[in-house]
This record gives C-alpha cells, structure tokens and sequence, in this order.
C-alpha cells in the first residue's frame, strides 16, 4: 500500500489592516449625532448614505459621543438610512448636498424594536432568497447586516486596538494511529488595530472557482467567508436562505444558507448564522464546505463568533477553520481512494480591546502555572514570590516550587521571580512572558544561595 500525501496552503489566514483611504479636501460632507427618543447620543450606529438611486454612497458608524461623518462622491441629493440592533431602520427625508459643500443632519431613533423572539419557523423546506422586504427572512437579515456592517466600520476605522491570540494545530487523523493525537501546535500574540482574523480571495475568484482550490502542485486551498464576501450582493445571489432554529440553541434564531443549485460543480459553503431570539444581537456564523469529497465535506469547516463591544462597536471574539489533509492511498488490486491523514487548525480569538485608556472588552482569563527551580540543583524553590511587571498578578511557591496565577488575561508580560536568595543580594531575575493558553507552563530556573 502505497500514500500520496496532499499538501495543504491553508486559507490566506494572514491578518490584513484595513486602512482607511484619504478624504478628497473638497469632498462633500453630512456629518451630525445620532440620538434616542431621550436625546441621548448612540454610539455604534451604522449610517448610510443613500442616493437618488438606492445606492449606498457612503457609510459610516456613530462614536461614543454619537456622532458619524459621512463624504458623499458626488453632489447631489440623498438620503440617511441608520441600521440598529434591535431596531427598525430610521429614514431621513431628502436633502440636497452641493458640491464641496458641508451639512449637518441630527438623526433620531424612534423605531420599534423588532421583536425576534415571537417569530415563528413555518417553511422549513423550501430555500428563498431576499425578494420580500416584510418577509420574516429579511427581517433577521437586516439585524445581521448591520452588525456584519459595523464591524467592517469598526476594521476601516482603526481606532481601537486590539491584543489576538492566532494559533495553528496539526493533529493526526487515521483511526487507530494517530487520530486526534497533536501533531504540531504553535500559537502567537499580536497587538494592533481591530481587524479581520482573514481575508477571502477576491469575489471573482471565489465566483469562478469556489472555496477550496486545487493548485498545480496538487495542493490544496481552502478559502473562508470573509465579513466583505457575507454582505457582498455576489454571497446573496450565489445562495438561498430560510429561517431555522436548533433545540440546543433555544434563545437563538438562525438564516441558514447553501449555494443555489447553479453552483453545483464549484466547492462552495453552507451553514448558519445565528442572532439572539431576544436582543437580535449575532451571535456567529459556522460553515462547511458542499460539492466536494466526502472526507472534506464531513471534516471542513469553520466559524466565527462576534461581540459588541463597550461603545457600540462590533468586532470578531473567535474564530477557526478546519482542513482536512488528503493521501491517495493504493491498495492492490482497488482503485485509488482518498483519506484524511491530518487535520489542520487555524483560528485565534480576541483577547483584550481598548479605545485609548477606555477598555472595551476582555477575552476568557487564563491560570497561569509552573515551577520554580534552583538552577544548580533542579529542586523546587519555596517561598518564591513571582509576579507580572505592572499588574497585582503574583504568587508564591509552595514547598515543590510550583505555583498558580489564576485569572490571567492572554498576553505579554515580564515575570518577575524573588526567592530568599535573591533578596538577601537585593535583586531578582526577570524573563519576557507571552502567554497564549494554558497550556504553556513555566519552568523558571534561578540561581540558589550557593551560586
């Protein structure tokens, strides 16, 4: 029996800074503050500015102050449409904006919440697309888009960094071998703006295509959903939707979608994205790749989940794909078949955002273990104080030299360590720390009273 190992690229998963493109100096701008019935200013709301045409021209989200700025292409006349979890969409009546010009636009919210959770699944069957606007469907649509929009915003905007954690993990996938056995693992931290875990090839390609991509080496690519491809009209017309719930997920509301039947031959994606039944908030979206192997089909895949962060804004908490590695393998006197020989894992989640000095969210703590050693000897060191530089994370070894930090938030740090030695020279031994999981344990190793 013979295997022929494919090789696997992965799926672009190099996080990509949006950045922001320069306004022209004579644009023509409507900027203003976007308030509740109460006058209070509403942050986190996208605004769109709409032409003659229903085209959205310009969009932009609302600050913690409640204020937007949005710069039209041209002059002409148009419209403020405002999208609000939670909320019925707000349309302003028409304004002319002149060339060069600046106008101010004061937006009220008032509409009626729109209630998910009394929404009832009635077709379960039949997969439609978005041709009526008053349809249940459209509804859960619209609470979707807009957070998918304001995180996109929130990307464009640069102005919240962020601290991700994005780890790789290979792990043996033949029964009775190596199945579920880690292989390889590595994980990485990252401070920058807010962005987008991945970027999707462009819309043409993935048209032409699909999702998962043989190369001439015989490789293979798996492309994930970016947040531009799930509100690109090309997602919308390359699949059907319908309404579903799942009994494991009572309190949440799901759009299911899977490629239209013309996409038959191109690997494409199916899955849901879900909402909360009664904030209307998205919760995720997971996928799985359709019209493909049955080995890719059953272990192919991937989700993301989102947060609306402290000022409105949304961002992606976590995120992962899963891709099978394929073999040929050869069996005498059989046809050659495929079989997954690995499973590779790619995905991260957020750790930690801030707007300046503002926190904004704080990802899943962690504790913090390991083991202090004298360095001649190798014994465990008691009464050792170790502590993170800058923070009231600290403990102190036991009698074997180990210790816990419990309620660690990922990231990096200095570690500081001072035992009964070190004091008595009145110094300490410090070591840079990036901690990703749990999974890493310390082993510090200082000298002892002898040395």
């Amino acid at each position: 029996m013979s295997r022929t190992p494919i090789s696997i690229r992965g799926c672009c998963l190099t996080v990509a800074l949006v950045l922001a493109l320069p306004l022209a100096a004579r644009a023509q701008t409507v900027r203003g503050v976007v308030v509740d019935a109460g006058d209070r200013p509403v942050p986190g709301v996208v605004v769109l500015l709409i032409d003659g045409g229903s085209v959205v021209a310009a969009r932009a989200l609302s600050d913690p102050r409640g204020e937007y700025r949005v710069v039209a292409p041209r002059a002409g006349t148009y419209r403020l449409r405002t999208l609000r979890i939670g909320y019925r969409p707000v349309l302003s009546a028409p304004f002319v904006l002149a060339a060069g010009g600046e106008i101010a636009q004061r937006l009220i919210l008032s509409g009626l919440p729109i209630a998910l959770d009394t929404m009832r699944i009635v077709d379960r069957n039949v997969c439609r697309a978005f041709t009526d606007s008053g349809a249940a469907t459209f509804a859960v649509w619209e609470q979707i888009r807009t957070a998918l929009t304001a995180a996109q915003l929130t990307a464009a905007g640069r102005m919240i960094s962020v601290t991700t954690i994005a780890y790789e993990r290979t792990a043996g996938a033949r029964p009775g071998v190596n199945e579920g056995n880690v292989l390889q693992r590595s994980a990485a931290i990252t401070t920058g703006y807010v962005t987008q875990p991945w970027r999707a090839v462009g819309l043409d390609t993935l048209r032409r295509l699909g999702y998962i991509v043989t190369l001439p080496d015989n490789s293979l690519v798996y492309y994930a959903p970016d947040i531009d491809v799930l509100l690109s009209s090309m997602f919308v017309e390359d699949h059907c939707f319908r309404l579903v719930r799942d009994r494991r997920r009572a309190d949440q509301l799901g759009i299911a979608f899977e490629p239209v039947p013309d996409r038959g031959r191109l690997p494409e994606i199916r899955g849901t994205m879900w909402v909360d039944r009664s904030s209307s908030e998205l919760r995720g979206v997971e996928f799985r790749y359709a019209n493909v192997l049955r080995e890719q089909a059953d272990r192919a895949g991937g989700a993301l989940e989102f947060v609306r962060l402290r000022d409105g804004t949304w961002a992606i908490s976590r995120w992962d794909i899963h891709m099978p590695i394929l073999e040929q393998v050869l069996l005498p006197g059989r046809v050659p078949e495929m079989r997954v020989s690995k499973m590779q894992t790619t995905g991260g989640e957020l750790a930690l955002a801030r707007r300046g000095g503002d926190t904004l969210f704080t990802g899943r703590r962690v504790a913090l273990a390991g083991t202090v050693l004298d360095s001649a000897s190798g014994d465990g060191i008691a009464g050792a104080r170790v502590r993170l530089v800058g923070t009231a994370y600290e403990a102190t070894t036991n009698s074997r030299g180990r210790f816990t930090i419990p309620g660690v938030l990922p990231g990096r740090y200095e570690v500081e360590v001072h035992t009964p030695a070190l004091d008595s020279l009145s110094t300490s031994r410090r070591w840079p720390l990036s901690l990703a999981d749990a999974e890493d344990r310390l082993e510090l190793r200082v000298p002892g009273a002898r040395d």
